[in-house]
């Protein structure tokens, strides 16, 4: 009976050893890479700089076995130039053909609920609470969202694009986000947090970049305490964001008693005729200063005094209180 016993226990001896082995460390910094020449967006990480430069690969699952390595690899480069930030990723899957990607509506929660998908988090200001979050799945739909101390913004949008292809073992992606969609402190040398997320839809295998706990669940990317450091980047002179949405709004009328009978029906014109239509800009700002700027700008001032004031002293208001 001795024999066996002892055999037992060095088993059981070696048990946490083995176990530990599988444990992988995360990444806790990552390097941007300053491009040296174009780099063509089109999702096929053909181009030299990605033999050139080694790629981070030391992503660890979140989901379903907490703190061991993904079981599909991914390899991560993140790049800029002058004016836009690079963030693409070669995502290997060992069963390419259950990639499930059919969703391309955008901010569509689809891309992430049933979709594969990669996330990449970014806390601009490394205040280690805040950030933007950029999404795609391997046909390149898009979400992008506001980080607001842990929570996300779904209404926030800005300019941004991705490229995506695909290849026998998987799927690869270029990320191309302009410096000037995004807000951080000032022109420079910059210190950033970063994490990305890639979800496997076949295996429901959620990782990260980071070590993140499994109670997050796919919010945990957006837990910019877990970031990574975003370090080489260099950003330049921030200016003024500024979109402007058009819209047109028309009124209809039926009246199949008038002597030419008229109704609500409508063709190609969608019944915008003259003195029954208005046509509107609005103008969204990121920040109170960016709409100061505008605001007091000679350019704007010369509009305003040409073409808005004459138009609204034409018109009146009229104002109904509602007990």
């Amino acid at each position: 009976m001795r024999a066996p016993s002892f055999a037992l226990l060095l088993i059981l001896a070696a048990a946490p050893a083995a176990l530990a082995q599988t444990v992988r460390e995360p990444a806790d910094e990552v390097r941007a890479v300053r491009l040296t020449g174009p780099l063509q967006i089109d999702g096929r990480l053909d181009e030299e700089i990605y033999a050139s430069v080694p790629p981070i690969d030391s992503f660890v699952q979140q989901l379903p076995v907490e703190g061991v390595p993904a079981t599909e690899p991914t390899d991560l480069w993140v790049f800029f130039d002058d004016d836009n930030l690079y963030v693409a990723a070669r995502c290997h899957d060992s069963q390419a053909d259950r990639i499930t990607a059919n969703e391309l509506r955008r901010d569509n929660n689809g891309i992430w609920q049933y979709n594969d998908n990669f996330t990449i988090a970014l806390d601009t200001f490394h205040d280690r609470r805040n950030g933007f979050f950029f999404q795609t799945n391997p046909i390149g739909g898009v979400r992008d969202q506001s980080i607001d101390d842990g929570a996300n913004n779904v209404n926030w949008n800005t300019v941004w694009d991705v490229k995506t292809s695909r290849f026998d073992g998987g799927y690869t992606l270029e990320m191309i986000i302009p410096f000037k969609s995004l807000r951080y402190r000032s022109a420079g040398p910059q210190t950033w947090g970063i994490n990305i997320r890639r979800i496997v839809r076949s295996k429901n295998e959620v990782s990260n970049l980071t070590h993140v706990p499994a109670e997050y669940s796919t919010n945990g990317v957006s837990q910019m305490a877990m970031a990574a450091t975003l370090v080489g980047l260099e950003t330049p002179a921030q200016s003024m964001n500024l979109e402007f949405k058009p819209y047109i709004a028309s009124s209809l009328t039926t009246d199949r008693t008038a002597r030419v009978p008229f109704s609500n029906d409508f063709g190609r014109d969608i019944a915008v005729n003259a003195g029954n239509h208005q046509f509107a800009v609005v103008a969204d700002f990121a920040t109170v200063d960016d709409y100061l700027v505008y605001r007091d700008h000679p350019d704007h001032k010369r509009v305003v005094a040409e073409l808005i004031v004459p138009n609204i002293a034409e018109r009146s208001a009229v104002q109904f209180e509602m007990g």
